[in-house]
C-alpha cells in the first residue's frame, strides 16, 4: 500500500505543479514536436457525453464510488501471492480516485460574485 501512496501523491502535486505551469499560457514547448496544453474536459473519456447535460456526472461519480469499494475490499482481503493482481487493482483504484477528484474539482468551481 506504501507505493499506492507514493504514487497517489505524485500524481496529486504532479497536476497542480502542470496546473499552476500552464493557466494562462496556452502551452509551453518542452522540446520540438512536444508541448504541454492546459485543457478541460467536460465529458467522460475523449469528451464523450460532454453535451449530454450534465446527469453524466452523477452517474460517473456513484460508479467510481462503487468501483473504490469493491476495489479497496479486494485489497484490504488480498493474498500476498496475487502480486501482480493487486499490482493491477491499485494501479485502477488510483485512476478511479484521480477522476474522483477531477469531478470534485470541476463541482468546486465557483463564479466571482458581482
Amino acid at each position: 500500500m506504501s507505493l499506492v501512496a507514493v504514487i497517489a501523491i505524485l500524481d496529486v502535486l504532479s497536476k497542480s505543479w502542470a496546473h499552476q505551469l500552464l493557466v494562462g499560457k496556452g502551452s509551453i514547448e518542452v522540446f520540438t514536436g512536444f508541448n504541454l496544453a492546459l485543457a478541460h474536459n467536460y465529458g467522460a473519456a475523449f469528451g464523450f457525453l460532454s453535451s449530454a447535460g450534465g446527469w453524466q456526472r452523477s452517474v460517473f461519480i456513484v460508479l467510481a464510488i462503487a468501483i473504490i469499494g469493491y476495489l479497496g475490499s479486494r485489497l484490504w482481503s488480498a493474498q500476498p501471492e496475487e502480486t501482480a493482481l493487486n499490482i493491477g487493482f491499485a494501479g485502477i483504484l488510483l485512476g478511479v480516485c484521480s477522476i474522483l477528484m477531477g469531478f470534485q474539482e470541476a463541482l468546486s468551481v465557483t463564479s466571482p460574485i458581482g
